[in-house]
């Protein structure tokens, strides 16, 4: 397995609430990390890959560097900023021109110094010339690459980006946008195992994992390889009810989390054996299924669960919400590494009908299989429900044309009766189907 990363990597550090994130949503061109008037929004290493005309890089956001902090998340938080420094080529070490040099900042710059790495200081939030005359005070620091900026007023920005492309050698573009990347966002309630399901499967402490529910705000992009398959692994927030929300920061990771699952291909839903299907649970699935996004059920902590056998049990998810009769469920454990290795060939699976293209001849044979087996029913109401003709009109997801006698008489059952066909038939596990009905009587002019 190999990480498909750009061949220069820039890691932003820095102490809490100098900016970060800004400055990397600038240099990103988009709104990517979690900004907030608040230390400690970002936890996990953020990051994203930057093609421009010649070059390519990955640039990665990370925590607020508080050293005096001996909690066990803030720990967490260190680990994953020491892994951003250990794994960069260049470091952006983040100071804040209001707050002049702090005694944080110089505990700071000898950890950088010590990895080696190519350091740039950016001394962030020069709004006006009056703190302009402040940057000086940073000279202190000895780093020949100094730059003033306000990345949040895009001041100054154009040196530092300049900077930086000077520093790399000029290398091909990486087309993360392109059909042959499956990707894959990771969904659920807060604390069901996301980012354990993440850590694990590339085999590499990726993401902070901690019994504090939300301890993941960002969407943590994952880019990986796996048998000649490129795939992007999301990782997302705890996705729950609006009513459960309390702070900004969650409110922009429950947004962040739905867009993710608005760009991904397949979304692995994961939900805790020992709690069972909440309703929450069933809110995310048809989130996915309102998408038109592939899905898979994960159960996770399956190692907890002794006295029930995964049929059985599968049986009591159906009964709760119909719809996971037709997508595949895995019952793994992200702790042990449990059946987690059967993810990849379900992905590859699901990725495959939900990108699948049917002949005429073979929906000729569906529709003419329910109409004369009596798969669905062809009178209602005491009407004469009769589908004239069945046509596949999109893929991602699948979709199709109904012609019926009487369209304002199809109900959602009847639809999902036909649905229900059509997965049953064509083989479309973990897929919405999506059915268009329209009148085979044309109207006189």
């Amino acid at each position: 397995m190999a990480n498909l990363n750009a061949p220069y990597k820039i890691a932003i550090i820095g102490r809490p609430n100098v900016g970060k994130s800004t400055l990397f949503n600038r240099i990103v061109g988009r709104r990517q990390s979690i900004t907030e008037k608040k230390a400690g929004t970002t936890r996990d290493r953020v990051s994203a890959i930057v093609n421009t005309e010649d070059h390519v890089f990955e640039i990665v956001d990370t925590g607020g560097f508080d050293i005096g902090r001996k909690d066990r998340l803030s720990e967490l938080i260190k680990r994953q900023i020491k892994i951003a420094i250990e794994k960069s080529n260049i470091i952006l070490f983040v100071c804040d021109i209001t707050e002049g040099v702090m005694p944080l900042d110089e505990e700071i710059l000898p950890i950088l110094r010590r990895s080696g790495k190519d350091i740039m200081l950016v001394v962030n939030k020069v709004d006006n010339e009056k703190l302009q005359i402040g940057v000086s005070e940073f000279f202190k620091f000895g780093i020949e690459d100094l730059y003033p900026v306000s990345a949040l007023h895009n001041i100054g920005m154009s040196p530092l980006i300049n900077k930086l492309i000077e520093k790399m050698k000029p290398s091909g573009q990486i087309d993360m946008d392109s059909k042959s990347v499956i990707k894959v966002a990771i969904v659920g309630r807060p604390n069901v195992g996301k980012s354990s399901l993440v850590n694990k499967v590339i085999n590499e402490e990726r993401v902070i994992v901690h019994e504090e529910p939300g301890t993941t705000r960002d969407s943590i992009d994952i880019h990986l390889s796996r048998n000649g398959t490129k795939f992007i692994f999301i990782d997302t927030a705890g996705m729950r009810h609006k009513r459960k929300i309390k702070e900004a920061a969650d409110v922009y990771s429950l947004l962040r989390a739905r867009k993710s699952v608005q760009h991904s291909d397949i979304c692995l839903v994961m939900i805790d054996a020992y709690e069972g299907l909440m309703r929450d649970d069933i809110r995310i699935v048809n989130l996915v299924d309102d998408y038109g996004k592939g899905c898979i059920l994960v159960v996770n902590k399956w190692d907890l669960i002794s006295d029930i056998e995964m049929s059985r049990y599968k049986n009591a998810l159906v009964k709760r919400m119909h719809y996971i009769k037709g997508i595949p469920v895995l019952f793994a454990s992200c702790k042990t590494g449990l059946n987690l290795e059967e993810v990849f060939p379900l992905i590859k699976l699901v990725h495959r009908n939900i990108n699948a293209k049917f002949s005429k001849e073979e929906l000729d044979r569906i529709l003419d299989l329910m109409q004369k087996t009596g798969r669905i029913p062809l009178v209602r109401s005491g009407k004469l429900m009769r589908i004239h003709k069945m046509m596949q009109e999109d893929m991602i997801p699948p979709t199709f044309k109904l012609f019926v006698t009487n369209p304002t008489e199809i109900t959602k059952d009847y639809i999902e009766a036909i649905k229900n066909v059509l997965r049953d038939e064509l083989g479309l596990n973990g897929v919405p189907i999506k059915i268009n009905v329209k009148s085979a009587i044309k109207k006189k002019i």
